[in-house]
């Protein structure tokens, strides 16, 4: 499949929309072409990487298609990042042009003529994006071409995504999942329909969603009617029963997906049809996705696992002799079915006892009107380390009340010595993360329950 077939045969359909402006296939192309020019006005050689802040593609369009055509390697960046960050990522990866306000094209930059063309599934790496790594400081996955629109293939497939549907994109772009959505509509001759927040105004016409959690708790909780999609697929952690419940009670096709950057977004999916599925089943797996289990850990490869993460500025493989990669996940593996345990750099130890963080999350989900948990470990004087939570409490329960709960579920050394309140605002991504959830702690800024 090439770029310029997809642009031909979609040339009058609609590829994106905002609130105020809208794209056809033909005029994507147009944009594409404007691009180009202003990259090949730049002198970049085929390899080499074009990065720049991008919260949302729909601030610059034609840009990853256009890096492409040209052989160039598109890294999108979270317009938030710190200098400190920046610097590192400038050591990792070859950035050649970094684009900022002031040397980004305007529109007296001119198409570039001529026709041109590519590969959809070319295996030279095309893309990289960040993801999280040790130290606090994220690594360079540099994914192909053929790993991201194999995989935009067959997601897109699964949920029967053809022209005149709708997928509403409100995730950053500088996330595997907020690009994922503009590839699957582009295979697929579909629409992405932008918007910043879940609380603007949606359109009825919307037929599938990409969402968080928090997300999908904000959207249920503006009590506005709902419009008839056919797939709301959740990633990036754990969910509560409660918000299951809401969900399939507002009438919400629910998928959860289990996804990561080096395997070009979802790697297996599950659907909701009744919230104790969330405890028994796994997650199908996709076509092209193989995965073992060894020693606990979640090992993958196939057609969408990434080339390998840059460092110092020359790519590095990440797989095993066979072609295996090592998650760092921890999973089951029953009937083809995957189920996610957790994270193996999460787990701690509490007076000699291994502790795993979603194990206790898990279980606190599953309380009625607790939205949302996160466990970390927490100086103890006698134990060493004993786990904490932090939850979104929408039921009001007494810390009392939830340890007694759990102890019909756990060992008394799993039960969480405290309890405090979920932060108020938004994460500076996504989600909320550990590190930012035990700075909180270690500042007092988070309110105990009694």
């Amino acid at each position: 499949m090439d770029y310029r077939t997809i642009i031909d045969d979609y040339a009058e359909r609609p590829f994106w929309e905002s609130s105020t402006r809208r794209l056809t296939f033909a005029e994507l192309d147009r944009e594409v072409a404007r691009w180009r020019g202003f990259l090949m006005g730049k002198g970049l050689k085929e390899g080499e990487v074009v990065a720049g802040p991008l919260y949302s593609l729909a601030d610059a369009v034609g840009l990853p298609f256009a890096c492409w055509s040209l052989n160039l390697l598109f890294m999108p960046l979270d317009p938030r990042l710190k200098a400190d960050s920046l610097d590192h990522v400038s050591k990792q990866a070859p950035v050649s042009l970094w684009l900022r306000e002031e040397n980004v094209p305007g529109d007296s930059i001119k198409e570039a003529g001529g026709d041109f063309n590519f590969n959809l599934f070319s295996n030279r790496p095309s893309l990289i994006i960040l993801t999280s790594g040790s130290g606090g400081y994220a690594k360079c996955a540099a994914l192909s071409r053929a790993n991201v629109f194999i995989s935009a293939q067959s997601v897109a497939q699964y949920f029967s995504l053809h022209g005149g549907d709708r997928w509403l994109h409100v995730l950053p772009d500088f996330h595997i999942g907020g690009l994922a959505v503009w590839l699957r509509c582009f295979v697929a001759g579909a629409t992405v329909v932008s918007r910043r927040k879940v609380t603007e105004t949606l359109p009825e016409s919307l037929t599938h969603m990409s969402l968080v959690a928090a997300q999908l708790q904000t959207l249920l909780g503006k009590g506005s009617a709902l419009p008839r999609l056919r797939a709301v697929l959740l990633g990036g952690s754990a969910i509560s029963t409660s918000l299951i419940d809401k969900a399939l009670g507002a009438g919400l096709p629910l998928f959860s997906g289990y996804g990561l950057t080096e395997m070009a977004s979802t790697v297996a999916v599950k659907k909701h049809f009744e919230p104790r599925d969330a405890e028994t089943a796994g997650a199908e797996l996709l076509p092209g996705r193989e995965v073992r289990i060894v020693d606990g850990e979640i090992l993958l490869r196939g057609e969408v696992l990434f080339a390998g993460y840059f460092k110092k500025k020359r790519l590095t493989a990440a797989t095993d002799e066979a072609g295996w990669f090592a998650t760092g996940d921890l999973g089951l593996l029953k009937q083809n079915r995957l189920t996610v345990l957790g994270r193996r750099d999460n787990m701690f130890i509490s007076g000699g006892e291994n502790i795993r963080p979603e194990e206790i999350e898990r279980h606190l989900l599953h309380i009625p009107g607790i939205e949302a948990a996160m466990i970390v470990p927490w100086p103890d004087s006698r134990f060493g380390h004993r786990p904490v939570a932090v939850i979104h409490n929408a039921a009001g329960h007494s810390a009392g009340k939830i340890k007694t709960v759990l102890a019909e579920k756990l060992p008394s050394f799993k039960i969480p010595r405290d309890f405090f309140g979920w932060p108020a605002g938004e994460s500076a991504g996504i989600k909320w993360r550990r590190a930012e959830i035990l700075t909180m702690l270690e500042k007092g800024s988070l309110s105990p329950l009694e």
